[in-house]
Formats: structure tokens, C-alpha cells, sequence
């Protein structure tokens, strides 16, 4: 009734207003048979399917405008917003910046580009500026890297920057330009084979670095090696974990040319402990026990937590050392081999491995071997406890002794107080019960040194 209805007022006034509405509209589709309807009731339908989808796909049309305004409105915040965080985060944070920042290319390129194209000198993050200056180029260097992805162009000012790089930068650099590897392998290979003194240790250094993450399997770094390890040590020992990280993959091509610092008599001492510090991080097999053995005090420190890790399967040729019983020709060889058995004897004790040192210290032919280690146990970090252990396992007087009178030089330092006690507790039983005149007197003397 309401559809005849409808189409009778249709007939009689064709206006809109006479329309049903959109949901009647809906329903007559639906549920009404077309073939049944008469001419007007046709004419009726026709009318208003044309008005309301003429509507409704007008509505989407702004519905889908809207939507993107407000989308390009949001990248555009977004876009603005990831340009800020890039010029003001910290260089260790650009890469993941970089990988956000390539969905809005057309919206940040024309303001990195303000910055990217702006002058700098490369060299103004050397150290050396003022801090305006350096936030500067490092701006620079951050639109630089984010225009990276979209503008190769850019590998041009960053290769120059690479130069001048601090160690964290480097590192940076070199993950992001490495989609562009096989541009900068060539040009930083003559960087590094460049001999000419107008090339500073410095830039080698950094095409190293940078070559160690491309090119580590190259045969060129057997003949490329000496300088890169001489810029180290020219370089600020605060970054030095960072040189180690970048060069480890052809750390064991750097082992020869620092282990020749590493003993050089000529270098001054920091230098040689710089060479240490590197090669604990280098040297595996065999090397390692080599400079496990020659190193003086400083040099122990630090190759001495390489000799704990599961790179190192020295412990027999310790043993060998030990044991070596081996003729010498001279005074100085005679000396060398008491300090490569003194260090032998120590890293077994600071390993736990205390038997094998029992030899040395009852003392033999020649007791200069036993007297370093006395005097040297605790300058070369063995500790009060493992000193402890060893006099209670010792099976010699000579021995006990020996371990007593290596305890005296703690009684200065700060020790446990666990430790201590237990030292003093030895000492009184060796005191009231040992068997041997020496090994009682080095007691009653290490309790007076520690308890005047």
C-alpha cells in the first residue's frame, strides 16, 4: 500500500520530496518482485535509486577526501617530526631513523636537502671544534645518511666525512652505506695502499674499518696491516673498544704487526700496554700463549682474561714451560726464561691449576724463576685466595714457604676480611706446627707484617 501510495503521488507531483527515503528505498529492493511493478511505481524506483547513489557516492567522495587530507596531514607531521629526531638523535640511532624515514621521501628530502647541501668542513668533527661547529656537521651527516637511500650522490661528501669520523660514526656509516659497497671498495682500497706522508694514519685507519666489514677475505691485508696498527695507537685510547669491534674481522691479520709493539723495547710503556689490550681481543692458538709468557706485569692484566676464554687451549704449552729445563747461553737468556716460567706459573695459579707450580716454587739449580714469582704474584693479580688454596695443597715446606712469603706484599692492600683471616690462620698452624725451620720462620714473619 505505501509503495502504491508513493508511486500515485509520484504520478500526480514528481518531486524529491515525494521520494521515499533511502531506507525504504532499500527495503522495496529487497523484498518487493521488479516484475510486478507497474509503470509508475517503476518510474518511482528509478527516480530514487538515481537520487540516493547520486548522494551516497557524493558522501563517499568527501568521506575518501577527507580521510586524505587528514592522512597527508598526519605523514606530513609524521615526515616533520622523523626529520627532527635524525638532525637531534644521537649517531647510533640513525640507521633504524634511516629505515623509517624512506616511506616519506617526497615529504623530508627537501628539508634534509636544506641541511645536506649546506657548507661544512668534514673535518670539524675531528675533536678539536666548538660545540656549535660540531653539531653542525653532525646535522650534516645525519641528512646526508638519510638521503642515502634515494640519492647515491651522497656518498660523496660521506666518504670524505669517513676521514674525520669518530669511532662510533664510523660504525654508523659503514652499515648504512652498505647497499653501496661495491662503489667504495676501490676508493678506499688506495686510501689504505697510499704511502704518501700527505696521507694521515688516521684516514687509513677508517678505510680499514671500512674494508674489515666489506672486504675482510681480501689477499691485500697481508701487506696492509703495519700502518692501520700504528694509527691505533695515534688514536684516543676512550674509542678503542670501537677500533677493536670494526677491525675484529681481520684481527688476525693485525696480530703480527702488534705484536712487534707489543715487544718493542723502544716504545714507551702505554704503548705497549695499548698493543696488549688489542691483542687480547686478536690473538688466539699459540700467539696468544706466546705473549702470555713474554708479557710484563701491565701486559698480563689484559691478556689474561683471553687465556680464560674457550679461544684459548694453551694450558699444555704452559706446562711445557714449566717444565723446560732447557741450557742457556747467556745471562739475558737466562732471565727470559725465569720470566716466561714466572708468567707460566701464574696464569696456572689464576687459572685454579695449582699443582704444576709446585716445582718451581721448592726452587731448584737455579732459583730466579722462584724468586720472581714470590715477589711478582701479587703485581701480576693473582689473587689472596688463590694463594691461600695453594699453601693448603702445597705437599713441601719449600713450597709453603715460598707461597707465605709471596702473601706479605697484600698486607697493605685491601683483601677480604674472609681472607685474610684464613691467611692468618695458616700462618699460626705452620707457625706452631710446621716441620720445616724456613717455613716457620716465613710465618712468624708474615704474621708480623700483617699484624705489627
Amino acid at each position: 500500500m505505501r509503495f502504491s501510495e508513493l508511486a500515485s503521488l509520484w504520478r500526480n507531483k514528481p518531486d524529491r520530496h515525494v521520494l521515499p527515503g533511502w531506507w525504504e528505498t532499500l527495503i522495496l529492493r529487497l523484498f518487493t518482485h521488479r516484475r510486478y511493478w507497474y509503470t509508475s511505481e517503476r518510474e518511482l524506483m528509478h527516480h530514487a535509486t538515481h537520487y540516493y547513489a547520486t548522494r551516497g557516492v557524493a558522501a563517499m567522495l568527501v568521506v575518501v577526501a577527507l580521510t586524505l587530507v587528514g592522512v597527508e596531514s598526519y605523514r606530513r607531521v609524521r615526515a616533520q617530526g622523523l626529520v627532527d629526531t635524525l638532525l637531534s638523535a644521537k649517531t647510533s640511532e640513525v640507521p633504524t631513523l634511516v629505515n623509517e624515514l624512506v616511506d616519506y621521501r617526497r615529504l623530508i628530502e627537501p628539508a634534509l636537502r636544506d641541511v645536506a647541501e649546506g657548507p661544512s668542513d668534514p673535518s670539524s668533527l675531528s675533536g678539536d671544534g666548538s660545540s656549535a661547529r660540531e653539531n653542525k656537521a653532525r646535522r650534516r651527516l645525519h641528512a646526508s645518511l638519510g638521503l642515502l637511500p634515494f640519492d647515491p650522490d651522497q656518498l660523496t661528501y660521506l666518504t670524505k666525512r669517513l676521514g674525520h669520523a669518530q669511532p662510533a660514526e664510523v660504525g654508523v656509516m659503514i652499515e648504512t652505506m652498505r647497499k653501496h659497497q661495491d662503489n667504495l671498495i676501490a676508493s678506499q682500497w688506495q686510501i689504505l695502499e697510499d704511502n704518501s706522508q700527505a696521507r694521515l694514519g688516521s684516514e687509513k685507519l677508517r678505510a680499514a674499518c671500512l674494508l674489515a666489514a666489506y672486504a675482510p677475505n681480501d689477499t691485500r691485508w697481508e701487506s696492509n696491516t703495519d700502518q692501520v696498527a700504528l694509527a691505533l695507537f695515534e688514536e684516543d685510547p676512550s674509542g678503542l673498544e670501537a677500533w677493536i669491534d670494526l677491525l675484529r674481522p681481520v684481527g688476525h691479520e693485525l696480530v703480527e704487526p702488534l705484536t712487534i709493539q707489543f715487544h718493542d723495547p723502544t716504545a714507551i710503556e702505554s704503548t705497549r700496554v695499548l698493543a696488549s689490550r688489542i691483542l687480547a681481543e686478536f690473538a688466539t692458538g699459540d700467539p696468544l700463549t706466546e705473549l702470555v709468557l713474554d708479557a710484563n706485569a701491565s701486559q698480563f692484566q689484559f691478556l689474561f682474561p683471553a687465556i680464560q676464554s674457550d679461544r684459548w687451549t694453551g694450558t699444555d704449552a704452559l706446562l711445557a714451560e714449566l717444565q723446560s729445563r732447557r741450557d742457556v747461553e747467556s745471562d739475558e737468556a737466562g732471565r727470559q726464561l725465569a720470566r716466561r716460567q714466572r708468567n707460566a706459573a701464574i696464569a696456572l695459579l689464576r687459572i685454579g691449576n695449582h699443582e704444576p707450580t709446585f716445582p718451581l716454587l721448592d726452587g731448584g739449580p737455579d732459583s730466579t724463576a722462584r724468586t720472581r714469582l714470590m715477589l711478582d704474584m701479587r703485581e701480576f693479580g693473582v689473587p689472596l685466595k688463590t694463594i691461600c688454596d695453594a699453601i693448603s695443597r702445597a705437599d713441601t715446606p719449600s713450597t709453603r714457604q715460598a707461597l707465605l712469603i709471596a702473601a706479605e706484599p697484600f698486607a697493605n692492600a685491601w683483601v677480604p676480611v674472609r681472607d685474610r683471616n684464613r691467611l692468618m690462620d695458616l700462618a699460626r698452624q705452620h707457625v706452631q706446627k710446621g716441620n720445616h725451620q724456613g717455613e716457620r720462620s716465613a710465618a712468624q714473619w708474615l704474621i708480623s707484617r700483617w699484624l705489627p
